[in-house]
């Protein structure tokens, strides 16, 4: 009988102890959010999307640069993104390039950035005008 009584108080310890684990646990465990994600779509000036555009993020602060391309419904997505200050460019075959400055992130931000893009001319102007002949 004391082998038995001896039994029921540690199964009574263990229960005890395996509900104030539980209570001390939050009731959803997450993980710790350290950066900061960019996403956002890419389209022409009529709204349609632009497939494999070149989106490149660059941290002004650090100098390090990330580069990713739009997918087939023009979408992107740069998670884990350092916080600061961000300078976001995007080129596409085509289109004039598009250059955003003072972007700045923040830890745990989903900041959505979308761009418009414009088609280039047929002929673009050179630089130095060519002298007509008299």
């Amino acid at each position: 009988m004391n082998q038995s009584l001896r039994n029921s108080k540690i199964a009574t310890f263990i229960l005890f102890l395996a509900m104030s684990v539980q209570l001390a646990l939050p009731a959803k465990l997450s993980a710790q959010v350290v950066g900061a994600t960019l996403s956002g779509t890419v389209v022409d000036s009529t709204g349609g999307v632009i497939p494999n555009a070149e989106v490149a993020i660059k941290n002004v602060a650090t100098g390090i640069t990330r580069m990713t391309v739009t997918n087939g419904s023009g979408l992107y997505t740069v998670p884990n993104l350092q916080p600061g200050p961000y300078e976001i460019t995007v080129a596409a075959g085509g289109f004039n390039t598009d250059v955003r400055n003072g972007i700045t992130l923040n830890v745990g931000q989903e900041l959505v950035l979308n761009f418009t893009v414009k088609q280039e001319w047929p002929c673009k102007r050179s630089k130095s005008t060519p002298k007509l002949q008299r």
